[in-house]
């Protein structure tokens, strides 16, 4: 009887488990969360729930751009740790930018990023080597 709750209650969290992504949900003035810290080779999933067409501008190194549209959301990898910055830009020029931070620290159980790509991957593709 316990073993068959054991494994009942395991079958219930399978799918919590699953949801559990690292989501950063773009609103009309806000982000939610503004800070978002994720472990390296982890998804992080852009939700577009301003109601308004969105450029997610990922900030690199040497403040290269790069800038992805976001009509409901798009997902993105960051392969290495540290502190990685994005600004939220509306097509309506009179709306505020928004400004972001990803931290993705390395994986405690020290599992590595199989990914060959270097720095970020925005929807499966590598966008630094």
């Amino acid at each position: 009887m316990t073993l068959a709750l054991i494994v009942a209650f395991t079958a219930m969290q399978a799918p919590i488990a699953a949801l559990s992504e690292d989501q950063i949900v773009i609103e009309r003035t806000k982000l939610n969360p503004p800070a978002l810290k994720t472990t390296v080779g982890e998804r992080v999933t852009f939700v577009n729930r301003s109601g308004r067409t969105v450029h997610v501008d990922f900030i690199g190194d040497g403040g290269r751009h790069r800038v992805f549209q976001v009509p409901s959301e798009i997902w993105a990898i960051f392969h290495r740790p540290g502190l990685h910055l994005y600004e939220v830009h509306f097509s309506d020029p009179k709306r505020a930018t928004l400004r972001g931070t990803v931290e993705a620290v390395e994986d405690p159980s020290g599992r590595m990023d199989p990914h060959t790509c270097d720095s970020l991957t925005v929807m499966g593709e590598c966008i630094e080597r």
